[in-house]
């Protein structure tokens, strides 16, 4: 029976295991404490490397033949029996041994540090947190272990400048998130501290650095899911953004606008919907495309509509009216149908960060405006970079409300969420076809995709129950909010939701309280300013562009096909000369010099392309490492197929 190369990994690894278990046993029956610790680490790194093993593949190993099964039997036996050894031996001074003793030496913080690090660390990936100077005694012994990702939450100018290359730093909650954010590949899993300083860090500073982390996870599994649509959606619009006007011109013509009001779709949406009318002028209508069914059955037109998230999301707008609205302000690997549409103007922008700037790098518009998972985050960064001075929020639930997530007239407004107060789970019901794709997409439907029930305290008091998703984009406004205040010249973040969750750092009051002392009472015409910032604009200089980077890309494109094809005819072959090695090698750097030059090639295979090269980094056989660099030269082929499919297809 053949075996596939990710089987052939989960093999490798049973075998390391196992070998790192009796390694363990044998230093600790000999009371040799370094090559113990050695063994123990080797087996914490194994371990977190086997638990991101695909379900699928495991399920495969019952396929293979008998004597490769009862190889893995004698693998896992010899893993168990030296389980509770390696326990009890990482835990062997906790407890029992002072801190402050085992702080004075070395030996003592290596100790602290068996007895601290998971048992499944991932020493590349996951993330150890230092609080405080005196911690930083431990970046030594982390660094004997080889761990990549030190976190001190404080000023750098506590770190050694001999430490810098090792140990980064985050002051702050906006810090933390940028922190965590930037992170590549390999994926943090797991956060590893020695000891909360206080109830103050265990309450506040441990709460924004588990928020920066779980944003980190979201944002590396949306590349995932959504790698794909980035590429073949943001080679699409090429030209349409060429077409577009850029942020920074808006902004130019937005000098001097005060109050912006951020419209989303949740439940209490309803109770003051009727009172954005008469705001149309008097400060900026910023939505979100979710609701703009309920605003237009209201009359509300707002000036600038938002779309952020690349799903196929047109039909958030089904039945509306483009034509009146004024701008759409929507990222430049969103769906093209979004750009399709009879807006009076299109401005794009950044919507997923450093995943689009090989689109707008094309055309200098490039901007480094953060963004969030809902798209009244990316609203409320807009927000900031546009320099309003008062940010007012309506619609912005965050929360369940009898059974609905979204207000009535709202896309997805006719599902509901069904509780299961028991269990602690949600689910939605009754979801048209359309939001169904969503979740299919996610590689689940609607009824299998059971949900954490969440709570968070509400507007008026108590707590109101939410999803997770709503529970960490409250984390996040908080976190935001909080930050915001420590600035010389702040943005007032006003909530007058009248609903849903209480966002602590923004001030609460009904809508009609915000109005009379926030909104203008001087009418301002939005649509001139849009016009002119649209005039702005050199269409020969952005068609230039356009055309120039088309041409670079289709043949960048030929070139790593070509590539890819000469090395993917010298790896098939069972025996290689020297000269054909040399030629491998050379073609192999060209490759990736070409690949580099075409992102949206490896942006659709993240996970795939993830995968293989650790796969890849592992393998210690020429037929290992030449089946694994195969999978990689078909890859690289399918999906610059495709893309040249797309941009041929261009104008």
């Amino acid at each position: 029976m053949r075996i596939d190369a990710a089987v052939a990994r989960l093999l490798k690894l049973l075998a390391q295991m196992a070998q790192q278990s009796q390694a363990a046993l044998g230093a600790g029956s000999q009371g040799h404490e370094i090559n113990t610790r050695h063994a123990v680490d080797a087996l914490r790194l194994l371990n977190a490397k086997r638990g991101i093993v695909d379900q699928e593949v495991r399920l495969r190993i019952d396929r293979l033949p008998l004597q490769q099964k009862d190889q893995i039997k004698q693998h896992l036996s010899q893993i168990q029996s030296a389980k509770i050894f390696v326990h009890s031996w990482s835990q062997r001074y906790h407890g029992i041994a002072q801190v402050e003793e085992l702080l004075l030496s070395a030996e003592g913080r290596d100790a602290i540090l068996d007895y601290t690090l998971p048992l499944d660390w991932h020493f590349q990936g996951d993330v150890f947190v230092l609080f405080g100077k005196r911690e930083l005694a431990f970046v030594p012994q982390l660094n004997e272990r080889s761990q990549r990702r030190i976190l001190l939450v404080g000023d750098r100018d506590h770190i050694d400048p001999q430490l810098h290359k090792y140990v980064s730093s985050a002051p702050d909650a906006s810090a933390l998130r940028e922190y965590f954010m930037a992170l590549d590949a390999p994926i943090p899993l797991r956060l590893a501290f020695l000891d909360p300083q206080s109830p103050e860090h265990a309450s506040q500073t441990w709460k924004d650095i588990k928020h920066a982390f779980q944003l980190s996870v979201i944002n590396h599994n949306t590349s995932k899911v959504l790698g794909n649509s980035w590429m073949t959606q943001g080679l699409a619009n090429l030209q349409s953004v060429a077409l577009s006007t850029s942020l920074a011109a808006l902004k130019a013509q937005l000098r001097g606008c005060q109050t912006v009001i951020l419209i989303s779709p949740g439940p209490s949406l309803d109770k003051n919907i009727h009172l954005l009318k008469a705001l149309k002028g008097k400060a900026i209508l910023m939505a979100a495309a979710q609701c703009a069914r309920a605003l237009q059955v209201a009359g509300v037109v707002p000036d600038f509509m938002v779309v952020a998230d690349p799903g196929d999301l047109a039909y958030f707008l089904d039945g509306v009216d483009t034509s009146k609205i004024d701008t759409l302000i929507v990222g430049v690997s969103c769906h093209p149908d979004f750009y399709k549409l009879q807006f009076k103007n299109i401005v794009t922008f950044n919507a997923n960060g450093p995943n689009d700037s090989w689109i707008s790098d094309i055309f200098g518009d490039t901007l480094p405006i953060p963004t969030g998972g809902s798209v009244t985050i990316d609203c409320f960064f807009l927000a900031k970079y546009l320099e309003f001075k008062q940010v007012i929020t309506v619609g912005l639930d965050l929360s369940l409300t009898a059974g609905k997530a979204y207000s009535k007239q709202s896309a997805n407004s006719e599902c509901d969420v069904i509780v299961d107060a028991v269990n602690n789970t949600l689910v939605f019901a009754n979801v048209p076809e359309k939001m169904e794709r969503i979740f299919l997409a996610n590689g689940s439907s609607s009824k299998d995709a059971v949900e954490p029930l969440r709570l968070l305290p509400g507007f008026y008091g108590g707590m109101v129950q939410t999803r997770p998703n709503y529970h960490s984009f409250h984390g996040e406004f908080v976190a935001l909010a909080g930050h915001e205040a420590t600035q010389k010249h702040p943005m007032t973040l006003i909530n007058f939701t009248e609903g849903g969750a209480f966002i602590e750092g923004f001030l609460h009051m009904p809508l009609q309280t915000a109005l009379l002392e926030y909104c203008s009472e001087n009418v301002v015409d939005i649509s001139q300013k849009t016009e002119a910032a649209a005039r702005s604009m050199d269409r020969t200089v952005r068609a230039a562009q356009y055309s120039k980077a088309k041409a670079f890309f289709l043949s960048s494109i030929d070139n790593s096909l070509m590539l890819a094809a000469i090395c993917k005819g010298l790896v098939i072959k069972p025996k290689l000369k020297q000269k054909q090695l040399d030629k491998l090698n050379k073609t192999e750097k060209k490759l990736s010099q070409s690949v580099r030059a075409t992102p949206f090639i490896s942006l659709p295979n993240v996970k795939q392309m993830d995968k293989l090269m650790e796969i890849f980094g592992e393998s210690s056989t020429v037929t290992e490492i030449n089946k694994v660099a195969e999978m990689i030269y078909d890859t690289i082929e399918i999906t610059g197929k495709d893309a040249r499919k797309i941009l041929s297809a261009l104008p």
